[in-house]
């Protein structure tokens, strides 16, 4: 039987304008094939420029089904538009949202699998249109992601 593994998340998963066999999705799937062949199938459900709230239609619309989930968002979610004065989606609702597809995938008979982004860390960064600078924004988002995993006792 092989197991499935869908990554839903955003262009760090999508990884537009990369190889396909460049991508880290791609990557996985040779990792695991080189351990076992053919008992996983990784899937790339990554689209740039995605939030959680974008994810979690997704998940409505594609069969995410029993296998293992890997969820990461968190950099679009954290940003402000240029225009905007507050991020595109709240820490809080970011949190909900993460936990509802942990507890989606579940239901499916799944498991869900969260990534921490990469710390963002720029030499010298503006403010965003909020008045805070976007490599501190990040950190709480990722920190909360972690809280969530640690809630659902789900791996990170």
């Amino acid at each position: 039987m092989t197991i499935p593994i869908h990554c839903l998340g955003d262009s760090v998963t999508a990884a537009g304008g990369q190889p396909e066999n460049g991508r880290w999705t791609a990557c996985l799937q040779w990792l695991l094939d080189e351990w076992r062949p053919d008992a996983c199938a990784v899937y790339n459900n990554g689209v740039g420029g995605d939030t959680t709230a974008m994810g979690m239609e997704r998940m409505k619309r594609e069969e995410i089904d029993a296998g293992f989930t890997i969820i990461e968002f968190g950099f679009n979610d954290a940003a402000c538009r240029p225009f905007a004065l507050k991020p595109r989606v709240a820490i809080d609702e970011y949190a909900a949202n993460l936990t509802a597809m942990g507890q989606q995938v579940r239901a499916r008979g799944g498991e869900p699998v969260y990534v921490i982004n990469h710390a963002v860390n720029f030499a010298t960064e503006p403010d965003q249109p909020d008045g805070e600078r976007y490599t501190d924004k990040c950190a709480r988002w990722a920190e909360r992601c972690r809280t969530v995993a640690d809630d659902l006792g789900a791996p990170i």
